[in-house]
């Protein structure tokens, strides 16, 4: 194992760790950082782990990267802090676990100009607006409020410094690292060539070994990184797609109703979903209407979306009190064991061998009801949405996850088509 990348959740472990599997570079996705004992044996170049600390305490979060960062940091290992691209979760705790295992210093390039995602003068942009005005202001668990990067990594349990780099010194910087005045050297950046200018750096001044940001900056390692590559094909698929929307994002909205309006069959959960949380149903007994319908869908050969809910006002939003935190964090455990255990029994139905998943939390709870540790990443259908192959029930099944805020209104059909089209090949 050459790279080790720590995630907060699912997606993002996917998003980074296809960056390397489009080389024919072996990586191997953990479901979570429990998921087994022996990494350091695995036969991948790559072990990109979902952590699950973005909705964790800052100082659980700590911990979570620290004790993982201990064991299986090897000598000679290069790691990254795979960030969210808005953000979101325990970025700066994460940061100082790392430094407080490795030293420093950190060189972090959190933009992601692919998705229109930049850096300027330390500050986020989401498609032009400040992060703070973006869609990612209301996400219903961590809720973007501030776009100065530094303020977002400074929180009472971090104490590292922070040197911004604009992009008119990035040519310069050889110089500036020299100097060692900063724990974490946070990069400007607004386009793909600046990307691969800061990886070129890193790698002359040698600070490669320590890095953080999204999927974007991912896609230099494999320049500077001495990997071993072995031949790979894209997995094959038949029969229909199962989506699964876990997100209540502005984009996953709009590429449902997208959907709905090209004839797929979109079947809300909300309403099962309040049965359990409010009348304490079993989450684990299937809707038996959406199980039949969505399973008649299938065995047509036709694809079928299955949303948690079809606008963010279907989502229950707790109030500020220890009750309410106490609820919402049940809220959220009924949506995910709900959707998991239709998942499951729909897959057992059917015989499915193809599923895409919106939204890293949702992934991860549909991995672990089946029981899955590991998946193994293969590449992209487009930017953004990874694609993987995971093992259940003797069968080798298709696995393609989203983050509820990347893709274009119509990536359901254009998921579908990658489908159709591998199986015209």
């Amino acid at each position: 194992m050459k790279l080790l990348i720590l995630a907060d959740d699912f997606t993002g472990a996917m998003d980074s760790g296809v960056q390397l599997s489009l080389r024919n570079i072996p990586t191997t996705v953990a479901v979570s950082p429990n998921a087994g004992e022996n990494w350091l044996t695995e036969d991948c170049e790559v072990l990109s782990v979902n952590m699950e600390t973005r909705h964790l305490s800052a100082l659980d979060a700590y911990n979570c990267i620290r004790s993982f960062l201990e064991k299986y940091a090897i000598p000679g290992c290069y790691v990254y802090i795979k960030t969210d691209s808005a953000l979101r979760g325990n970025v700066g705790p994460s940061f100082q676990a790392a430094l407080d295992v490795l030293g420093g210093p950190l060189a972090f390039v959190p933009a992601l100009p692919a998705m229109n995602r930049v850096t300027r003068n330390g500050i986020c942009y989401i498609e032009g607006e400040l992060l703070e005005n973006s869609i990612f202001r209301h996400d219903p668990r961590t809720p973007a409020l501030k776009s100065r990067i530094p303020e977002i990594l400074s929180t009472s349990d971090t104490h590292f410094t922070c040197r911004i780099v604009p992009t008119s010194h990035i040519q310069d910087f050889d110089s500036l690292s020299a100097e060692r005045s900063a724990d974490v050297y946070l990069f400007d950046c607004e386009t793909e060539a600046q990307i691969e200018t800061i990886g070129e750096k890193l790698a002359d001044c040698r600070l490669y070994g320590l890095t953080a940001g999204c999927a974007g900056f991912a896609r230099t390692f494999h320049r500077h990184i001495p990997f071993r590559t072995a031949a790979s094909a894209p997995p094959a698929s038949n029969g229909p797609v199962l989506f699964v929307s876990g997100s209540v994002n502005d984009k996953t909205m709009a590429q449902l109703a997208a959907a709905q309006s090209l004839g797929y069959p979109v079947l809300s959960l909300s309403a099962a979903i309040s049965r359990c949380f409010q009348e304490g149903a079993d989450p684990e007994n299937s809707p038996q209407d959406i199980f039949t319908e969505a399973c008649s869908c299938l065995s047509h050969g036709r694809s079928v979306v299955l949303a948690t809910a079809l606008s963010g006002e279907h989502l229950y939003r707790a109030k500020d009190s220890e009750q309410g935190r106490m609820d919402s964090l049940r809220f959220h455990e009924t949506v995910a064991n709900l959707t998991a255990s239709l998942v499951q029994s729909i897959i057992e139905e059917t015989g499915l061998e193809t599923l895409a998943v919106f939204g890293g939390d949702m992934v991860a709870a549909i991995l672990k009801k089946l029981s899955c540790r590991k998946v193994s990443a293969w590449g992209e259908i487009c930017s953004g949405v990874p694609l993987c192959t995971f093992y259940y029930r003797g069968k080798t099944r298709t696995l393609v996850s989203k983050s509820g805020g990347f893709g274009q209104p119509d990536v359901i059909p254009v998921i579908e088509q990658y489908f159709i089209n591998q199986r015209r090949i």
